[in-house]
């Protein structure tokens, strides 16, 4: 046997005829691979807006679900990457021994869990935190506004009813702050009041009104 003929220890495959890591041909170093990976990774996914539950509510992206995936995954690989193919994520680690790199493939399930975000539900619920009164005596002009108005914080948070009455419209919007920074970026002139909601954990929630005329 020549003296550069490596037996695997594990196996007893020899290099004439397997491909070596290291001590150990290809098969038994990928199977011996120090990796830590969860036997499947499970996303929530708001079934009314899309948005993934990871560190925040957010619109994902397939790069954003591999990296997560990736997130989670632990060893002493020099590199890795992940691509999602249907309910699946495949997974490849590469190792640098002595000078060579070698891959490890590793396969798993991936299952997307609808739920609903705290948005969603609570603007299932009617929840709001200002109300944006719109008042003037040209409808059209109402109109138009109350238009821009719930798209812009649509972009940041959400209306949760539209009321017209008379005078003109209330909105009803989940985030007081997004209302208010909408609102003063248009330019507007506007008062505004708070008034006491209730107690939650000991601190007084108030709700915010905020009249604007056009």
């Amino acid at each position: 046997m020549p003296f550069s003929e490596k037996i695997c220890p594990a196996c007893g495959a020899s290099s004439r005829d397997s491909e070596f890591s290291g001590n150990f041909c290809s098969k038994c170093y990928s199977e011996r691979a120090e990796m830590r990976m969860p036997a499947r990774v499970e996303l929530s996914i708001c079934k009314r807006c899309g948005k993934m539950g990871a560190r925040g509510w957010s619109l994902p992206t397939s790069d954003d679900i591999e990296a997560l995936v990736l997130s989670r995954c632990k060893g002493d690989y020099d590199s890795a990457s992940a691509h999602i193919e249907g309910e699946f994520v495949n997974l490849e680690f590469t190792f640098i021994e002595s000078g060579k790199e070698f891959a490890v493939k590793r396969t798993i399930p991936l299952k997307l869990r609808d739920t609903t975000c705290t948005e969603c539900s609570r603007k299932a619920g009617g929840y709001y935190e200002a109300i944006i009164q719109i008042r003037g005596e040209d409808e059209e002009k109402i109109k138009r506004m109350e238009q821009k108005i719930s798209r812009l914080v649509s972009r940041s948070s959400f209306i949760s009813k539209t009321n017209w009455i008379k005078e003109g419209v209330d909105l009803y919007a989940g985030s007081k702050r997004v209302a208010e920074h909408v609102i003063s970026n248009l330019g507007f002139k506007y008062s505004k009041s708070d008034k006491l909601a209730g107690v939650k954990d000991g601190r007084r929630i108030y709700r915010r009104s905020l009249c604007v005329r056009v």
